[in-house]
C-alpha cells in the first residue's frame, strides 16, 4: 500500500512539474476570455461575468486532465462543478433576498421559459438567455482545456470559440471588431506553443540535443511573426468590394437557419439588437420589443397608384409577449394574371403594382391585405379552413429574391364606403371565429373593461373599430424607445396603463386585442409603411426604418379592412376620392424623419457613434490613424516607421539567434537537423548523427564536407566530451553558413 501511495505521489509530482503547461494554459485562457469579453461588452442581456466563468472552465479542464482520474470521472466531476458555477452565477440576476430565494426564482423562470418553448409561446425573459450564455462560457473553457491537455488538438480547442466570436461579431457594428485581433494573436501563439512542445519532444525521442530555451525561442519567434501578421491585417484599409458569387453563396447558406432565427426571436425576444434584423421581424413569431428597428438601408422600391402599406405577414395568436402564427398550410400562389377590364384604376376593379428588391429576402412585399396574383412562383400561407384569397397570412417566393429581382402583381380595390362597412353585420365565417377571436386567459381584465367602455355606444363592428382607433390616436404618444416591462408582464397592458408611450407594434397590438375583447375578429399585420414617394406619388422607396405594424379587422362580405391606430400616420382612406389629400399626408414619413424620444424612458439602444468610421455614412469604428496619414513626416508616419523598424529588428534577432549564432556544436547540428526537416526531407527515425549527415550530403553533394564536419564535431562534443578549439569553432560557423545557404538554394530550386 505504501508503494502504491508513493507511486501516485511521484506521478502527481511529474504531472504538476510541467512548467510549460502553465504558459499554454495562460494562452488558451486568454483566447477564450477575449471571446467572452466580446459578448459581455455587446450587452445583449444583463448577464453575470462570462469571462470569469470561462476562466474557471479552463482551469477545471486542466485539473480534470492533470489529476489521476479516469476520463469519465473527470467529465462527471467537471459537469457537476460547472452546473454549480452556472447556477450560482445566474442566481445573481434573479430577485430575492437570500441565495435560496434567488435560486427558486431562477428555477421558476427557467421552467416558464421551457413551457413557452413547448407551447409555441413568446418568452420575454432575459434570464434564460443569460443562463445559456453562462453555460456556454463554462463549456467553451472546459472543452478547450481538455482538448489541449488531453488530446493535444489545438483546432478542437479554438474552433468553437472562433465560431462563437464570429457569430457574435456578425450581429454587431464594426466598432466591436477589434476583439478579433487579440483572439487571433492568442490562438496563433497557442499553436506555436503546442508545435514547439511537440518538436522538442520529437527531438528528445530522436536523441538530438537541444537547448532548454528552445521553446521560449519558438514562442518569441511566434510572437514576432504573429504580431506582424495581425498588425498588418489591422492596418489594412477597409475594402467594401462586393463579390456577387460570394453573396449568392452566403444567402443560400442562410436558408437552413432561417427557421432557427425565427425560433430564437420567439424564445429570446428580449435580447437587445445592435443591427436591423428584418428577417427576424417577419418570422412566425412577432415579439413586441421596447425599441423600434431603425435604419436607412433600402429594402425595396415599389410602384403603385396610391400610398399603400406593404404587407409582409399577418399574425393570429396573441400572448403576453407578442404574436405567433399557428396551424397553417402552404399552397401555391396564383401566378397568372386575371382577366381585367379596368386594370390599374384605384377606384374599381384590380390595382396593379411592381416591386424591385434592394436586398436579399425570403419574403414578398404586397400592398394589400389580399392579393390576386404575382408574376413569380410563390407560396401562400393560410389557415386550413380558409381560402388563400380571404386569409393570406404571407406570400413567400419559391426561390429567394436577390437584389435587383422584380415582380408584378395585382389586388382587388381596398376602398369601401363607410356606409357599406357599417352594414356588413356580424355573421363571421367559422374559420374567422376560430382563428381571430382568441385571447390568452392571462389577459388582465382591465383591458377588456376599457374596450367595452370605449365601444358601448357603437352599434356595429366598424364603429367599434373606429372608436378604439380614435382613442389610441388621441390619448397615447408615439415613441421609438419605450420603457422596459417585467419578464412576465403583458405588453398591451403595460402600454395602455403604465407607459402610455409606444411605437407601431404597441398601437397595433392594443387595437387588435381590444377588438377581440369586444367580439370583433382582428389581427396584427407587420410590414412597411408607404416609404418616400417620388414627385408623381406612384413610386416609393422603402427602407429599414419604414418597418411598421397596423391592425386589420374582418368585415363579413368584405374581408380584411386596414386601420391605423398609430398617430404619426394619417387614417386609412375609405374611398378612392380621399386619395388626393391622403398622399400628401404620407410623403415624407420615413426612416429619415427621426421622432423625438420621450424623456425619462429607459433607453437600451446602442450608445451613439462619434462618426468617421469605416462603414457608409461614417459609422463604425474609426480607422487606425496610420491609414489616414500618408506623409512619412506626420506623427502616424513616424510611428509606422518606428513600428516597422522594431519588427525588422525582431526578425533579424530571431534569424541570428536561430540560424547564425552557434555557441556549441550541438546547436549547429540541431539547427541543421531542423532546417533539413523543414526544407529538404524528413530524416528517418533511428539514424545516427553520421548516418543523417551522409543522407543529407547525398541530397546536397556540394556541401558534403561541411555537413560531415558539423556531424563529426557534434559527435565528438556530445559523446566524447571533447572541447572545441577556437580554430574549429570558426570553421564550424563558416561551415554552417555554407550549409545554410546550400539548403536555401536547394529549396528554391
Amino acid at each position: 500500500m505504501a508503494i502504491r501511495t508513493e507511486t501516485i505521489a511521484q506521478v502527481a509530482v511529474v504531472r504538476w512539474s510541467r512548467a510549460q503547461d502553465w504558459l499554454t494554459l495562460l494562452l488558451l485562457g486568454s483566447a477564450v476570455v477575449v471571446v467572452m469579453r466580446s459578448v459581455e461588452v455587446a450587452r445583449w442581456v444583463p448577464a453575470p461575468s462570462l469571462s470569469l466563468t470561462a476562466a474557471l472552465g479552463v482551469l477545471a479542464g486542466f485539473l480534470a486532465v492533470r489529476l489521476p482520474w479516469k476520463t469519465w470521472q473527470g467529465h462527471l466531476l467537471a459537469s457537476v462543478a460547472g452546473a454549480l458555477v452556472v447556477y450560482m452565477q445566474s442566481s445573481t440576476l434573479a430577485d430575492g433576498g437570500t441565495f435560496l430565494a434567488r435560486l427558486g426564482e431562477l428555477n421558476a423562470r427557467l421552467v416558464a421559459w421551457w413551457t413557452a418553448l413547448l407551447d409555441n409561446d413568446i418568452s420575454t425573459d432575459t434570464i434564460p438567455f443569460a443562463f445559456i450564455l453562462t453555460g456556454l462560457a463554462w463549456a467553451a473553457g472546459y472543452l478547450g482545456s481538455w482538448a489541449i491537455f488531453r488530446r493535444g488538438n489545438v483546432w478542437l480547442a479554438v474552433l468553437p470559440s472562433a465560431f462563437g466570436l464570429l457569430m457574435n461579431l456578425t450581429y454587431l457594428p464594426e466598432k466591436y471588431y477589434f476583439h478579433l485581433f487579440p483572439f487571433l494573436l492568442a490562438t496563433m501563439l497557442l499553436m506555436v506553443r503546442l508545435h514547439s512542445v511537440q518538436q522538442t519532444v520529437h527531438l528528445a525521442r530522436q536523441g538530438i540535443g537541444h537547448p532548454r530555451s528552445l521553446r521560449i525561442l519558438w514562442l518569441v519567434a511566434g510572437l514576432v511573426f504573429s504580431s506582424l501578421i495581425v498588425g498588418s491585417v489591422f492596418l489594412l484599409p477597409p475594402n467594401h468590394a462586393r463579390n456577387e458569387a460570394l453573396v449568392v453563396f452566403w444567402n443560400a447558406s442562410r436558408r437552413p437557419v432561417e427557421w432557427f432565427q425565427g425560433e430564437f426571436g420567439r424564445l429570446f425576444s428580449a435580447v437587445g439588437g445592435k443591427l436591423a434584423l428584418s428577417t427576424r421581424r417577419f418570422s412566425s413569431a412577432f415579439p413586441i420589443l421596447p425599441t423600434k428597428p431603425a435604419g436607412t438601408e433600402p429594402v425595396f422600391s415599389g410602384s403603385v397608384s396610391y400610398p399603400a402599406y406593404w404587407k409582409v405577414r399577418a399574425y393570429t395568436t396573441y400572448n403576453s409577449g407578442g404574436w405567433t402564427t399557428d396551424d397553417t398550410v402552404i399552397e401555391p400562389a396564383l401566378s397568372q394574371p386575371p382577366l381585367l377590364d379596368d386594370f390599374g384604376d384605384p377606384g374599381q376593379g384590380e390595382i396593379s403594382y411592381q416591386v424591385t428588391v434592394s436586398s436579399s429576402t425570403p419574403y414578398m412585399y404586397i400592398p394589400s391585405p389580399n392579393n390576386s396574383w404575382v408574376s413569380v412562383t410563390a407560396q401562400v400561407e393560410r389557415h386550413d379552413a380558409a381560402s388563400a384569397s380571404a386569409d393570406a397570412l404571407t406570400i413567400r417566393p419559391k426561390k429567394r429574391l436577390e437584389p435587383g429581382d422584380s415582380y408584378t402583381g395585382s389586388f382587388p380595390s381596398p376602398f369601401y364606403p363607410e356606409s357599406l362597412l357599417r352594414a356588413t353585420g356580424q355573421e363571421y365565417p367559422q374559420w374567422v371565429k376560430d382563428s381571430y377571436l382568441g385571447l390568452p386567459t392571462s389577459l388582465p381584465q382591465r383591458i377588456r373593461t376599457l374596450a367595452l367602455r370605449l365601444t358601448q355606444d357603437a352599434a356595429n363592428p366598424y364603429d367599434k373599430a373606429a372608436a378604439i382607433e380614435k382613442y389610441l390616436r388621441s390619448n397615447y404618444k408615439y415613441g421609438t424607445v419605450t420603457s422596459l416591462q417585467g419578464f412576465n408582464e403583458d405588453r398591451v397592458d403595460h402600454f395602455l396603463f403604465q407607459s402610455k408611450v409606444g411605437h407601431s407594434d404597441h398601437f397595433a397590438s392594443a387595437m387588435a386585442v381590444m377588438l377581440r375583447a369586444v367580439g370583433v375578429p382582428a389581427r396584427l399585420v407587420s410590414g412597411f409603411g408607404p416609404g418616400v414617394a417620388d414627385e408623381e406619388g406612384t413610386a416609393f422607396t422603402v427602407t429599414e426604418g419604414d418597418q411598421h405594424s397596423w391592425t386589420e379587422a374582418y368585415m363579413p362580405q368584405v374581408g380584411w379592412i386596414e386601420f391605423e391606430p398609430s398617430p404619426i400616420y394619417p387614417l386609412r382612406p375609405r374611398q378612392a376620392g380621399d386619395l388626393a389629400g391622403f398622399g400628401a399626408g404620407l410623403i415624407g414619413i420615413s426612416s429619415g424623419d427621426a421622432l423625438p424620444e420621450e424623456p425619462g424612458l429607459n433607453n437600451n439602444l446602442e450608445e451613439s457613434d462619434p462618426g468617421g468610421g469605416r462603414l457608409p455614412g461614417g459609422e463604425g469604428l474609426r480607422p487606425f490613424p496610420l491609414i489616414l496619414r500618408v506623409s512619412p513626416w506626420s506623427s502616424g508616419g513616424v510611428f509606422l516607421m518606428a513600428l516597422m523598424a522594431m519588427w525588422v529588428a525582431g526578425l533579424m534577432w530571431v534569424w541570428r539567434r536561430f540560424f547564425l549564432h552557434l555557441p556549441r556544436p550541438e546547436m549547429a547540428f540541431a539547427r541543421m537537423h531542423r532546417m533539413a526537416r523543414l526544407l529538404v526531407v524528413e530524416p528517418p527515425r533511428g539514424h545516427t548523427p553520421m548516418e543523417f549527415g551522409t543522407a543529407l550530403a547525398t541530397a546536397i553533394p556540394e556541401s558534403k564536407e561541411d555537413i560531415l564536419f558539423i556531424c563529426d564535431a557534434f559527435c565528438r562534443a556530445r559523446y566524447g566530451n571533447a572541447k572545441l578549439a577556437e580554430q574549429d569553432g570558426l570553421g564550424l560557423r563558416l561551415a554552417w553558413n555554407r550549409v545554410r545557404k546550400a539548403l536555401m538554394r536547394y529549396t528554391l530550386n
